[in-house]
């Protein structure tokens, strides 16, 4: 995962799993650490339904940890890099976190 506070990159290590159905449902479970090799430092997850909007996909979350409470929506800038790699950015209005996080399919569906 690429961060950045104000506008300064940041070391930040993360892993997990993310699933979209062709129901259109989300399921995302993720790991960050320090470093690939660290403990993670927190567990972060949520399901709910998605939807596109140009090159967006919104995340409406029905369940989730902190801090993703049930009806947040989540917007993310959407870009398919390869076949197999999707990037998701996230910049929300009025904030110094900005980050990118990249998946990569590990199984064919």
């Amino acid at each position: 995962m690429n961060a950045q506070w104000r506008n300064r990159p940041i070391k930040v290590f993360a892993q997990g799993t993310l699933v979209y159905t062709a129901g259109e449902t989300v399921s995302v479970v993720m790991h960050v650490g320090r470093s690939p090799r660290s403990r993670p430092r927190k567990a972060v997850a949520y399901t709910g339904r998605f939807r596109i909007d140009g090159h967006e996909v919104i995340h409406r979350v029905s369940s989730g940890t902190w801090p993703f409470g049930p009806g947040r929506e989540l917007r993310r800038h959407a870009e398919l890099l390869t076949d197999r790699c999707l990037s998701l950015a996230l910049a929300p209005k009025g904030t110094v976190i900005a980050c990118v996080l990249v998946w990569e399919r590990t199984g064919d569906a």
